[in-house]
């Protein structure tokens, strides 16, 4: 004996046991895609480390999560430095830099008009936090600008432990105070002698 179902029977039951159950997370994002409640690969806040493991915290390419960027004065005290235009500092400062990343190759540099590398000590502590300071070995010129630079040790990009690359951190700061008179040229003019 054959039983026959209306089609909309079958329907019905066919929805039924497709429909997401309560607690079921659903199926992943097609493709592979990232989370839509996660903006520009922004780092889920509810992570410890960012996001799931393996993943990139950021596109390739993307800005380095700047925690905070600060001038240290010769008195003790500190100076925030802006991401986004020229910072007056002590041409007698230091400096200090905090990302929220795990870098591998990472170095900091103060860098003069020329584009050439400021002397100077630094050191560097690596985790989950990255932090880097840096002292320049005399003071810098006054009414001057420079670039504070954290790019790859390597290549300009800086590589994460979780395979991120990131773009170099580039910040301008200009030294306080009236620059320097440009040295004078002494006259070469010979002097002749009579015979």
């Amino acid at each position: 004996m054959r039983t026959t179902f209306p089609l909309t029977a079958i329907a019905v039951a066919f929805s039924l046991a497709c429909a997401p159950r309560p607690g079921d997370p659903g199926p992943p994002p097609a493709g592979g895609a990232p989370d839509a409640g996660l903006a520009d690969g922004a780092p889920d806040a509810g992570l410890a480390d960012g996001g799931a493991a393996g993943a990139p915290a950021v596109p390739d390419g993307g800005a380095l999560p700047l925690l905070s960027a600060e001038a240290l004065l010769p008195d003790g005290g500190a100076t925030p430095l802006s991401r986004d235009g020229p910072s007056l500092v002590d041409p007698a400062a230091g400096f200090r830099i905090a990302v929220g990343a795990e870098l591998l190759d990472a170095r900091l540099s103060v860098l003069d008009g020329a584009d050439a590398a400021v002397p100077s000590t630094g050191a560097m502590e690596i985790g989950a936090v990255s932090r880097f300071s840096l002292s320049p070995s005399g003071s810098l010129r006054p009414g001057s600008t420079y670039l504070l630079r954290l790019d790859g040790a390597t290549s300009r990009d800086i590589h994460g432990a979780r395979g991120e690359i990131f773009a170099p951190l580039v910040l301008q700061i200009r030294t306080s105070g009236e620059p320097p008179p440009p040295p004078r040229h002494r006259s070469t003019r010979r002097v002749r002698t009579r015979r």
